[in-house]
């Protein structure tokens, strides 16, 4: 009898220790958890809209953040584009944004359509280009560029880098302003025109193959405009942050030949006050799960170490011993 109560007593006495170990533990797990949705840090990325590809992409590398960096609430923002995240990193309403090499340059150098140098942007990495697309329906008669002169073509919002491409491509070409009547939309909007018979030409500046094009493809028969390779190199030598690149056939149904086409790399900025840690853990991140993001929009194929600091303006210090770290700076 005396064995079987100082067994019950023992018996208690291990579940009574156990259920404090378990409680402790519940306890230290739920201090935890608490801990990782505490918000610390609030961070935006400035992307475009809807209808390219800033914004996916900027919505998978703040999703990445948020999953596992400790403390951080990422979003990413819908925007003017390449001009406008300039002016809101520099202002530090956007803390990460994407942005079109010579958006950047410009910003940076306080060149125009900027007043002044922003110099509280930082590069983080070239991650992948964009392709200036001059979109037309095939019915229209329009086979050149040439051809423009007296139509309506949507050269893009005017606080984007499609605004700034356009122009720069056309004035190599001889146009002067008022040779088109240019109309100002998003790339959703000018194709919706161009279905209802609004607009003639549509500028898309995006990586390949652009949703809103593909759309457009699917029910109509459309036309890629082939830039002169001539013009293009007399391009880039007054403005070395393009390159010239082809656009393969089959991108976009009916458009089964390659052609020319004018192109510039897309930049990742951020604000230069953000830590250099933090900056250096978000790029490791974003390439640590580079497989997540190709998920997000396959032109990350193009994001690489080797092409990635191959930047227009200063980097980040986060930035600069990520890639020095990695041997390729």
């Amino acid at each position: 009898m005396k064995n079987f109560i100082r067994c019950a007593v023992f018996a208690l006495f291990v579940i009574g220790v156990t259920s404090v170990l378990w409680a402790g533990g519940a306890q230290e797990e739920k201090r935890t958890e608490e801990k990782r949705k505490t918000v610390t840090r609030y961070v935006v990325h400035a992307t475009g809209g809807t209808a390219g590809t800033y914004f996916p992409i900027g919505g998978g590398m703040a999703e990445l953040q948020n999953k596992y960096m400790e403390g951080v609430k990422a979003s990413a923002e819908v925007s003017g584009a390449s001009l406008e995240n300039c002016r809101l990193v520099e202002k530090n309403e956007a803390q990460f944004a994407q942005a079109n090499a010579s958006a950047v340059y410009m910003a940076y150098y306080g060149k125009e359509p900027f007043k002044q140098e922003l110099k509280n942007i930082r590069a983080v990495m070239s991650m992948h280009p964009s392709f200036i697309q001059f979109v037309v329906f095939k019915e229209s008669g329009i086979t050149t560029f040439e051809d423009l002169k007296g139509k309506k073509v949507n050269v893009g919002p005017p606080g984007g880098s499609t605004f700034v491409s356009s122009w720069d491509l056309l004035k190599t070409y001889g146009f002067k302003e008022d040779d088109i009547n240019a109309v100002y939309l998003t790339f959703a909007d000018a194709v919706t025109a161009m279905k209802d018979g609004n607009l003639d030409c549509a500028v898309v500046s995006s990586s390949i193959p652009n949703p809103a094009v593909t759309d457009l493809s699917v029910t109509r028969n459309i036309r890629l405009l082939e830039a002169k390779e001539e013009v293009l190199d007399k391009l880039i030598e007054k403005y070395p942050y393009y390159s010239k690149a082809k656009i393969p056939g089959g991108v976009y149904k009916g458009v089964d030949y390659e052609i020319w086409a004018m192109s510039v790399m897309n930049v990742v900025i951020c604000n230069k006050d953000l830590e250099e840690q933090f900056v250096y853990d978000s790029l490791k991140l974003w390439f640590d799960h580079k497989d997540y993001l190709l998920d997000v929009h396959p032109i990350i194929r193009y994001m690489t170490l080797e092409t990635a600091p191959n930047v227009p303006i200063p980097l980040h210090p986060g930035a600069e011993r990520f890639f020095k770290e990695k041997g390729t700076l």
